[in-house]
């Protein structure tokens, strides 16, 4: 019976590879049944390939894009951010995008060293997402020193706006990740978010440390995209989906 469905079962499965995804892991299938030719390898490269999704554009955000309200910020030849002041703090006007990369090489300390509000002193450099204003907002965060770790950070002060309000309160750690290895100096990370409704993920580097769903007062924050720094130099790339997407 399956010569009379199919006289040449090797040659139907190579059209129905070409033309027609579906249609081949039908007939893979029914063909195993009937222990006539079917390859894993064939059938894993079809699936690999009706799988794939087109490459996501990047578009960066230069300079002119931000507002820098602590610290400064410069333009390097190339066109990436460079980073020298003890503390900086900017916002650009664009509204967190469902997907951000912050590029980015770690030159070394600042000559002079800050305490942070805490009264803690750290070498980092992160994201500010959905930053309503100074006392709500996310932060991701690469620490370099003294611990080496990517941390999601909620800052949440429903009735102020201006850091002399809120100044260090609000703050709550919603999940933290050890690094194993501190950065090397001539080294190039890469911060990865991605937001999908009230789910956050992050990673480092390709490999995602920190996937989760956001409490309430986080879900509901709607601001910018920002850059925050302490204690370090940097030459750096803030990068986002060209067509970005709220949620």
């Amino acid at each position: 019976m399956t010569s009379l469905i199919f006289p040449n079962s090797s040659l139907l499965m190579r059209i129905s590879f070409l033309l027609f995804p579906a249609l081949f892991l039908s007939v893979c299938v029914f063909a195993t049944e009937k222990n006539t030719s079917c390859t894993k390898s064939e059938l894993s490269s079809q699936i690999q390939i009706s799988m794939a999704k087109p490459k996501k554009e990047f578009v960066p955000l230069t300079l002119n894009k931000f507002k820098v309200t602590k610290g400064k910020i410069s333009s390097t030849q190339s066109g990436k951010l460079f980073i020298s002041s003890t503390a900086v703090r900017a916002v650009s006007g664009t509204a967190t995008p469902q997907e951000v990369i912050l590029r980015f090489r770690y030159l070394g300390p600042t000559k002079k060293m800050h305490s942070l509000a805490s009264g803690k002193e750290r070498h980092q450099i992160g994201l500010k997402i959905e930053a309503e204003n100074a006392c709500n907002l996310l932060y991701v965060m690469y620490r370099i020193s003294p611990k080496p770790a990517l941390a999601l950070q909620l800052k949440l002060n429903p009735y102020e706006s201006r850091s002399r309000q809120c100044s260090n309160d609000g703050y709550s750690t919603l999940a933290s990740e050890t690094l194993t290895t501190a950065m090397l100096d001539s080294r190039t990370d890469e911060i990865y978010v991605r937001r999908e409704g009230a789910r956050l993920s992050a990673g480092l580097d390709g490999e995602t440390l920190i996937s989760i769903e956001l409490p309430v007062g986080a879900r509901e924050l709607r601001g910018k995209l920002g850059l925050r720094s302490d204690n370090g130099i940097f030459e750096a790339e803030l990068l986002h989906a060209a067509t970005p997407s709220r949620y």
